[in-house]
């Protein structure tokens, strides 16, 4: 008799722990950087790391993009990659990393919009070290 009612029980609170760790699912990372030109301070292209990473090996880096800055970051959402740039969706989060400012003499505050490339993005974080984005326009 006990073993009617614990049976059932124990397969909803299973299924329920089951469903419950279907909705923590982590949203994928995907790493890019983000090129900046040294004379005009604005952003040219948003690559994907793999990308940089295979001209960095073969020394065509400097070449392809002369002139240039690079900032590491990751994407947290969907993108559409092409071999020029990755575009973007409306509302994806960029998180971009930088020791040094990104664009001389800027200073960002939350909400402040600017390009990326021909996409408009909105600060949502400005800390030490990391610029928090979100993809509006």
């Amino acid at each position: 008799m006990k073993a009617k009612i614990l049976i059932p029980i124990l397969f909803l609170t299973l299924s329920l722990f089951k469903v419950q760790s279907q909705k923590l699912t982590i949203q994928k990372e995907t790493k890019v950087v983000l090129i900046v030109d040294k004379k005009t301070n604005i952003a040219t292209n948003l690559a994907d790391y793999s990308e940089i990473q295979d001209l960095m090996n073969s020394r065509k880096l400097l070449a392809k993009y002369p002139n240039s800055m690079f900032f590491p970051g990751i994407i947290k959402g969907s993108y559409v990659s092409s071999k020029t740039l990755l575009g973007l969706p409306i509302d994806t989060m960029l998180t971009i990393y930088n020791d040094k400012p990104l664009f001389s003499g800027d200073h960002f505050f939350l909400g402040d919009h600017f390009k990326i490339t021909s996409r408009e993005v909105s600060i949502m974080s400005s800390q030490k070290g990391e610029l928090e984005l979100k993809i509006i326009r």
